[in-house]
């Protein structure tokens, strides 16, 4: 048999996503770096789920550690396309503040290669 159906969580507010990302940008030196002797999973799990709680503060719904996560990856991979293709020049908020946290993209290409 199975169980009840499990509801649909609500989309992160505008105001939830703009908390994430002023959270990930005061860890941004631990969240966004590669696993090395000094940054272990154990303390990039830290600066999550520090990142977790500061957003929890303004969110209508409480978010656990994954949820954040991959709003935050999904957000990043969003942007990514948006400035490789160059589709806008008019960004929102959310989309200026993920601007101003990663790095730009530099596209290169070599001549007579397509």
């Amino acid at each position: 048999m199975e169980g009840p159906a499990q509801k649909k969580r609500p989309n992160f507010s505008n105001e939830e996503t703009l908390a994430l990302i002023e959270a990930v940008a005061t860890k941004k030196s631990v969240v966004l770096s590669k696993l090395d002797s000094r940054i272990t999973a154990h303390v990039k799990n830290n600066a999550w789920d520090c990142v977790t709680k500061e957003g929890n503060l303004v969110a209508r719904v409480q978010r656990n550690m994954n949820e954040v996560r991959r709003k935050f990856t999904d957000l990043r991979a969003a942007m990514n396309k948006q400035v490789v293709a160059q589709e806008f020049t008019n960004y929102t908020p959310v989309e200026e503040a993920m601007l101003a946290l990663t790095e730009p993209i530099t596209i290169s290409v070599l001549p007579g290669v397509y």
